[in-house]
């Protein structure tokens, strides 16, 4: 976990350097016209929006994992409760049969 926040905290840095020695005014073009703006602007936005993206997909993909994780709980308690469709005599010979008999010598 710690080397998650080390590595994320190295390319924040890695962005803030490139964007402080890039600050010259960049065109950018879009369907209805361009717009001047700083390039530190387009990295920092940039930046911001692809972190914004992954921490969506992760958190999507953490509901599927957490659903998935209730409906497994559920089958498991299913499971675990007895049948009551199941005889009770069922249950009792299936115990008798474990019983091992034992020889008198």
């Amino acid at each position: 976990m710690q080397w998650k926040i080390i590595v994320s905290l190295m390319f924040s840095l890695i962005i803030v350097l490139l964007a402080v020695a890039n600050k010259s005014p960049v065109t950018i073009n879009y369907i209805f016209g361009s717009v001047q703006i700083p390039l530190i602007i387009v990295i920092v936005s940039s930046a911001l929006a692809g972190g914004l993206i992954i921490g969506m997909l992760g958190l999507v993909n953490q509901a599927k994992l957490q659903w998935k994780i209730n409906s497994l709980k559920k089958e498991i308690t299913r499971l675990e409760t007895p049948s009551k469709d199941l005889p009770s005599s069922t249950l009792s010979n299936s115990s008798a049969k474990s019983e091992v008999p034992t020889q008198n010598q």
